[in-house]
């Protein structure tokens, strides 16, 4: 009899043990994919904030003939003063700094920066950039291998024009 006590002990200590390793593994499951959908909601967020951006760029640009002078919020500021650019930015999540600069987040909660025209780029356009999902911007024409594996995930408001055709 004490035999079978053990055994039943035995056994109901290994489905106890079971059950916490089924419930645990289902855990991490759940954690997973919800951690999957929040990153692929901040892409989207982040790509949706830049298609804005590019058009509102560009718009800016047809009305002035110039594009907008850097620093990020004073690119901003300018593109908000100008009636066509800022239709399109009216679904652009704009913050106000309390020096009433405004900034704009991507969908990580970073920045996102106003990259002005630059000679020698094949384009001389402007854009706006997000660091992505790490939060580092890096440069891909960086020296150190850090550098260019941070901007491997920067996305640009460029890479966003195939969705406008």
């Amino acid at each position: 009899m004490k035999r079978t006590q053990h055994h039943n002990l035995a056994m109901g200590f290994v489905e106890m043990l079971l059950s916490i390793v089924v419930i645990a593994c289902m855990l991490s499951l759940l954690i997973l994919v919800s951690n999957s959908l929040r990153t692929e909601t901040a892409e989207q967020d982040t790509r949706q904030t830049l298609r804005m951006l590019r058009v509102s760029l560009m718009q800016y640009h047809q009305t002035n003939s110039n594009w907008p002078k850097g620093p990020t919020p004073y690119a901003l500021m300018q593109m908000l003063s100008d009636p066509a650019s800022r239709d399109t930015m009216h679904n652009v999540s704009i913050i106000m700094l309390r020096n009433k600069l405004p900034i704009v987040r991507d969908g990580f909660g970073q920045e996102i920066r106003y990259m002005p025209p630059q000679s020698g780029h094949p384009s001389n356009q402007p854009d706006f950039v997000s660091a992505g999902l790490d939060g580092d911007f890096g440069n891909p024409t960086g020296q150190t291998p850090q550098s260019k594996q941070a901007a491997i995930d920067n996305v640009y408001g460029v890479d966003t024009e195939k969705h406008l055709r």
